[in-house]
């Protein structure tokens, strides 16, 4: 039963169009959009117009055409139907050209509607500015439509197909007896009462190992008395002379 018009609320400004008002008017009244009882409805449209003229209001074109669809309609759901023999029985629902357009509009509203919310959600919301990137400083690459796992997945492949690189490392080749040796011989090209300093004598080693193993003989050097080492104190340097040499009466290399 449709509700009388002069209960409803007259409120034109809150129609967006006269779809929106026959929509109004078909959830007010609980009434099947597929099944609209179109005099019914045009009775209450057009009471909706009355009343917009009452109130003085300016009545869009775009309604009048409305109201002259709906009485169209009606008009012709009245006509007595007439079937020739050999035509098919059953007219097309004059209805279903309005009921399409209104589900449609009924579609987007709700998509509309969904849109505020989600506007309105969003408006509530602080998002903290990124800081701008630096022109020049970092390239952008563009991967298009890869994704992480596409090039996981290619580097996988890759790392599957690549050789494994075989190097070799040169085994050092010095023993403590070796570097006894070459201090020697190093002491030995002095000018007499001449002395060496540690730092030179390690200056041309390729590794801590060397250094180590040259400090080692000399200290192997010095218990055999072949080599006389003095230091000027805590962390001086360590000067190396041969057996015998006056240290007061030398000089020093390096």
């Amino acid at each position: 039963m449709l509700r009388p018009v002069q209960a409803l609320p007259v409120k034109v400004d809150v129609f967006e169009g006269p779809l929106d008002l026959l929509l109004h008017l078909i959830e007010d009244n609980e009434i099947d959009i597929y099944d609209i009882p179109i005099a019914r409805i045009t009775g209450q449209y057009l009471a909706y117009l009355r009343a917009m003229e009452e109130l003085d209001l300016e009545i869009a074109s775009e309604f009048l055409v409305m109201a002259a669809t709906l009485m169209e309609i009606k008009t012709r759901m009245l006509l007595p139907k007439t079937v020739t023999v050999g035509e098919e029985a059953g007219e097309a629902d004059p209805r279903k050209e309005l009921v399409d357009m209104l589900l449609e509009y009924k579609r987007l509203k709700q998509a509309a509607g969904e849109l505020k919310r989600l506007a309105e959600d969003r408006s509530k919301r602080v998002f903290r500015v990124a800081a701008s990137p630096v022109l020049g400083q970092e390239r952008q690459l563009d991967l298009g439509d890869i994704r992480l796992f596409d090039l996981a997945t290619r580097f996988k492949m890759i790392l599957s197909k690549a050789k494994p690189v075989i190097s070799e490392i040169a085994r050092e080749s010095f023993s403590v007896r070796q570097k006894m040796r070459y201090i020697l011989r190093q002491v030995s090209g002095l000018a007499k009462a001449g002395a060496l300093t540690f730092t030179r004598l390690v200056s041309s080693a390729i590794s801590r190992r060397e250094v180590v193993v040259t400090f080692l003989a000399l200290l192997e050097l010095a218990r055999r008395r072949r080599v006389r080492v003095e230091q000027e104190g805590l962390f001086g340097e360590v000067r190396i002379y041969a057996a015998g040499a006056a240290p007061e009466a030398t000089g020093t290399e390096g």
